[in-house]
């Protein structure tokens, strides 16, 4: 067991495992959160981008009306100063545009690596899960064991008063075709202590004529108590 907080090393590495998780699903966040405020941001300079294509066409237009005495040569200059204004904010805005397509593919490169790294993470729960789970019934089959050792114990008493019992009378305790079985697990803690004949079990009464050494034991001690009396 863990000397720390008392817990087994498998329950601490498994905690540890999905602390490392949760806190690869934060940073996976993080970084999408990133992309998502780039993704703003690139929209919101794109949406500011002058419509250079439609002046210059309005521009064809006018210098067509020019040609064509339709319109007089003055009337260009003011459009000329719009076009080089929106020129000049285009020239201005492309490279905070290009900075911000070159952050979105980075970062969204860092979330395909995340989500790599989290699902491999994920992939290797299970194996934590499954020695979890092993040494915790190690850790329940060595409390166990003691246990059922004391139930065998008192059970065998219980045999062997009934078998007393029957000599003076008594109806047999044990109703016919009862018995306690206990089963074995293979787990390191069951290791030589099952039956030779049945290595699934580590305790099993067939039948009375098993009970003799218990009905034994119980004379003994009745008289262990100074008490004279024969049983049959």
């Amino acid at each position: 067991m863990s000397k720390k907080n008392g817990n087994l090393p498998e329950q601490d590495a498994l905690l540890q495992h999905q602390a490392a998780i949760d806190a690869a699903k934060q940073q996976l966040e993080t970084l999408q959160g990133i992309v998502s405020q780039q993704e703003s941001t690139l929209a919101d300079l794109q949406g500011q981008l002058p419509e250079i294509a439609a002046l210059e066409q309005q521009h064809e237009d006018l210098l067509a009306e020019i040609a064509t005495g339709g319109a007089e040569p003055a009337a260009a200059e003011a459009l000329d100063k719009t076009i080089a204004d929106a020129r000049a904010k285009k020239a201005e805005i492309d490279p905070a545009i290009a900075l911000c397509q070159k952050t979105i593919s980075g970062v969204q490169r860092k979330v395909q690596d995340q989500a790599a790294a989290l699902d491999a993470l994920k992939s290797s729960t299970g194996n934590l899960v499954k020695k979890y789970l092993l040494a915790e019934a190690e850790r329940i089959a060595q409390d166990f064991l003691p246990k059922a050792t004391a139930l065998i114990d008192d059970y065998k008493r219980l045999e062997g008063i009934a078998a007393l019992l029957g000599p003076l009378g008594h109806p047999w305790l044990r109703p016919h075709g009862s018995e306690m079985v206990l089963p074995a697990f293979n787990l390191p803690a069951f290791q030589g202590k099952t039956l030779f004949h049945n290595p699934g079990l580590i305790f099993k009464l067939s039948g009375h004529g098993e009970t003799m050494p218990f009905f034994n034991a119980e004379v003994e001690r009745i008289k262990a108590l100074g008490i004279e009396f024969e049983f049959a």
